[in-house]
């Protein structure tokens, strides 16, 4: 990950000390005033969301980033439990409310940061066992064999082709979606 963070916050002078703050430890940061600019923004790491914005508000718009592969927490004024539920139901990854000091939204970054890293590496690795139990399922339906001996075929293709076993799943895969749609 590259440390990237998205400020979203409308109050220009709270904007304006979140970037000097994550700044100076060594974060890169985009700026955003209003949902609509923040998800103009191409992309990052984290987002830090307040929940009262111009055009939208924090739980929609962490609804929208979400979907976006962009994890957030929230640094609002806002108290209220039903807006950390509904926090807490758009993805958020932590919730402080301002005003917050310095230690504890460099810890929350910290965490959310360490968090997002491990759902991203979870949902790659859900994604690869999808892909390739799927091409294992091809192969033992094209070749009448159990899905043991079909996995096993795969690690042995993998072997003598010195390509790894994700790639030709893929191939596998793509080869059989070609021929579906001629």
């Amino acid at each position: 990950m590259s440390n990237t963070i998205l400020i979203v916050e409308d109050d220009k002078d709270i904007n304006d000390l979140l970037n000097r703050l994550l700044k100076s430890k060594g974060y890169d940061v985009t700026q955003a005033f209003t949902g609509q600019e923040a998800l103009a923004a191409s992309s990052a790491d984290l987002a830090i969301l307040d929940q009262h914005l111009p055009d939208t508000t924090g739980t929609v718009l962490a609804e929208q980033l979400w979907l976006r592969s962009i994890p957030c927490i929230f640094l609002t004024a806002e108290d209220s439990y039903k807006t950390m539920g509904a926090a807490a139901k758009s993805g958020a990854l932590g919730y402080l409310i301002k005003p917050a000091n310095n230690q504890a939204i460099i810890a929350a970054v910290t965490i959310a940061m360490a968090r997002a890293k491990e759902i991203k590496d979870l949902t790659a690795k859900i994604e690869e066992t999808a892909i390739t139990s799927s091409a294992v399922a091809i192969i033992a339906s094209e070749r009448r064999l159990t899905l043991e001996q079909a996995s096993e075929r795969l690690d042995k293709a993998s072997e003598i082709s010195r390509t790894p076993k994700l790639d030709l799943a893929r191939r596998l895969i793509e080869s059989c979606n070609f021929l579906g749609a001629i």
